[in-house]
């Protein structure tokens, strides 16, 4: 695995996004509405994709991206529900589902920005990325997290 400094302009400038919206990914959580974090943290993602896009030069269409994004996080964004329902318990589930929801939120929003950038960086697009060749390394990112940040995740992704 490279180092971000061995790594070119834009894939340097594609983990600072990435890691710069991780983090973002962990502020609806810290908001007082259940059920609204899991759609500004979608929304995040989104931005995020878009910014990747940008980094790349790939087109950015939103109902496209807005959709694989759908198919690829679906499952994830709907186990955050649960720990956002758990903040309607006083005190103890509360808590518990701040710090829930907030881990969650980062490591998704990491695992999608590591996917695309690796994807746009191999030349890839929106029309080109397949969420259903892409579920299981997703899922893997997924439970790894934002641990390793020394560059680009080695993976299966063809555009």
């Amino acid at each position: 695995m490279s180092a971000p400094s061995e790594l070119g302009a834009p894939a340097v400038e594609a983990e600072r996004i990435v890691q710069r919206y991780a983090m973002g990914a962990v502020v609806p959580a810290l908001l007082p509405l259940p059920l609204v974090d899991a759609g500004l943290i979608f929304a995040v993602q989104l931005k995020l994709i878009h910014r990747l896009a940008g980094v790349y030069g790939v087109p950015f269409e939103a109902e496209r991206a807005r959709s694989i994004l759908t198919s690829l996080v679906g499952g994830s964004l709907s186990a955050m529900t649960g720990a956002t329902v758990a903040r309607a318990i006083p005190a103890v589930g509360w808590f518990a589902g701040i710090a829930t929801t907030g881990a969650m939120g980062a490591a998704s929003t990491w695992a999608v920005g590591k996917l695309f950038g690796q994807h746009f960086a191999s030349g890839g697009t929106l029309l080109t990325f397949d969420p259903e060749k892409v579920r299981e390394h997703y899922a893997r990112l997924l439970a790894r997290g934002p641990v390793e940040r020394d560059g680009p995740v080695e993976g299966p992704l063809k555009p």
